[in-house]
């Protein structure tokens, strides 16, 4: 049972209602049996219990991503010429003025699990400086990270991609395509906030896991993360919402703006993308 308001000498009075004042066990005028609830607690998500159970407003809740664990989702570093055999990757960029590029590496095996292995910049992010780097000095680090394998896609944020500096001047998009770095824009769903909220939404699901059950091929999260990429964990960590406004906070969104950009992607091989190349694509030198 959700929440309800009335006006009341001009403000508003917010009264919660409980699931348990439904209960016929528990309420005089209750319908639901106490079985049902219990059943209804245990397969909700902790981001949306408070809501479904005792009816209130989500935002409240802090953390956006309340499912994350460090003992289920992040996994010990893997060489990757053992790793990366068979599965497709995927870059993702997210640019911002003021900072470096929030960069992420993945690949999604044959199960539909997504493995982010890698990230830029290899230091703390929040609160790091412009580190003022060229496109084509980007391009050299693209170029040394990825070694002998090759992203079958790469994701740019389509609202800064696309988006002149200056009059008759090129898109990021357009510079990086001058180095042989062809980007594919980020999804596209309604307004920001909208799209957004869609993006946490699909995260959510890829994380999500029956607790009840053992972890198996069946019954396991399909996101999972290096332990060496510190700012992707740290951002499904502590990336919250505002409790007076119920959006999300801009601390902590960077990485995972790149998480929600390659969830809303697709979760399933493409058969005609390769995973790997020889090296010499770049045109950018040896």
């Amino acid at each position: 049972m959700t929440g309800w308001f009335k006006m009341l000498n001009s403000k508003i009075r917010i009264v919660y209602g409980d699931t348990e004042d439904n209960c016929r066990a528990h309420s005089e005028n209750g319908v639901l049996p106490h079985s049902a609830i219990e059943s209804l607690a245990a397969s909700c998500d902790p981001d949306d219990r408070d809501a479904r159970l005792h009816g209130k407003f989500m935002h409240l809740s802090g953390q956006i991503y309340k499912t994350f664990g460090r003992d289920i989702h992040v996994i010990k570093d893997v060489p990757l010429e053992d790793f990366l055999p068979g599965k497709q990757i995927t870059q993702v960029v997210d640019p911002a003025i003021g900072k470096p590029l929030a960069i992420t590496w993945d690949c999604i095996d044959a199960l539909g699990i997504i493995t982010f292995f890698a990230e830029w910049p290899n230091f703390e992010f929040q609160g790091a400086k412009d580190s003022n780097m060229t496109v084509q000095e980007y391009a050299v680090l693209f170029k040394a990270q990825e070694g002998h394998y090759r992203p079958a896609t790469r994701i740019l944020d389509r609202h800064f991609g696309n988006t002149r500096r200056t009059l008759g001047g090129l898109t990021l998009k357009q510079e990086f395509g001058e180095f042989n770095i062809d980007f594919e824009d980020s999804y596209s769903i309604g307004d920001i906030s909208s799209e957004i909220e869609t993006g946490i939404l699909k995260v959510k699901d890829l994380l999500r896991y029956d607790k009840t059950k053992p972890i198996n091929n069946l019954n396991r999260p399909r996101i999972q993360v290096f332990e060496s990429c510190t700012n992707i964990i740290h951002s499904f960590e502590r990336w919250s919402r505002d409790p007076k406004t119920g959006k999300p906070k801009e601390e902590q969104k960077d990485f995972s703006d790149c998480v929600r950009y390659r969830a809303m992607a697709g979760i399933e091989i493409e058969p005609d993308r390769p995973w790997a190349v020889k090296p010499a694509y770049y045109g950018i030198g040896n």
